[in-house]
Order: C-alpha cells, then sequence, then structure tokens
C-alpha cells in the first residue's frame, strides 16, 4: 500500500472522475435526452380521481368502520375490566385513523381534478399564444 499521500490523491482523481461522469449523463447530449419528455395527461389525472372517488374512498370507509362495532362489542362484554378501557381507547384511535384517510383520499382526489384542469388551462393558454402569433387565430 502506498503513502497517505498517493493514496489520497488517487481517491480525489476517483472522485472528479466521477463528478465527470454525473455531469455528462445528466446533459441533454447523453443519457436519453429528448426521449424524456413530461407528459401530463389530464383525461388520466380525472380518471385517476374517478377510481379513487368511486373505488378506493368507499372501501376504505367500510374496512375503517367495520372494526369498530366489533371493538365497542367486546368492550361492552369486558365492562368493568381494564380490557374495556384499552378497547375503547383502540377503537377511538382506529375511528380517529379511518377519518384521516378518508380526509387524505378527499384531498388526493381534489388535488388530482384540480392538476388536471391547471395542465388543460395551460394547455390551452399556450394554445391560443402560439396561435395569435402564427396568425391562424
Amino acid at each position: 500500500m502506498g503513502s497517505f499521500d498517493e493514496e489520497w490523491a488517487a481517491l480525489r482523481a476517483a472522485a472528479r472522475e466521477q463528478e465527470t461522469h454525473t455531469r455528462l449523463n445528466s446533459s441533454t447530449g447523453g443519457g436519453t435526452g429528448a426521449r424524456d419528455r413530461l407528459v401530463a395527461s389530464w383525461d388520466a389525472q380525472r380518471a385517476a380521481a374517478d377510481v379513487v372517488e368511486g373505488e378506493v374512498l368507499p372501501d376504505a370507509v367500510r374496512a375503517g368502520t367495520k372494526p369498530l362495532g366489533e371493538l365497542a362489542e367486546a368492550a361492552a362484554r369486558m365492562r368493568g375490566w381494564a380490557s374495556a378501557a384499552g378497547l375503547a381507547a383502540v377503537a377511538e384511535s382506529w375511528a380517529a385513523k379511518s377519518r384521516a384517510l378518508d380526509t387524505q383520499l378527499r384531498a388526493e382526489t381534489e388535488a388530482l381534478r384540480a392538476t388536471a384542469s391547471g395542465f388543460q388551462g395551460e394547455d390551452l393558454e399556450i394554445t391560443y399564444q402560439l396561435r395569435s402569433i402564427d396568425g391562424t387565430e
């Protein structure tokens, strides 16, 4: 093994080489370039919102409320025992988390629809601007 200075110089050279590769891979001349474009489909975003609202949300609500009745029954049967209070606390916690999930899913649905509307509006605005420059409108 070489001296510390030789090893340090070799490590610095390797780091510079890695930095150069990183820069080249991320430039427009390297990698896949123009093929990697962001494509936003407002129809797909609205369809995703419809699936969340029509399928995921109702299933989540059903799954969230199903154990509450069983927990309440078990707590009632154990009235007078310390376990009853524990089951009631678990039921409260479960209900709160179920409500939080419901709120989050509704927010995601609204965000998907708002994003779709925003992208569609931007596309229409850009199309209008380009047509006004071109003289077609």
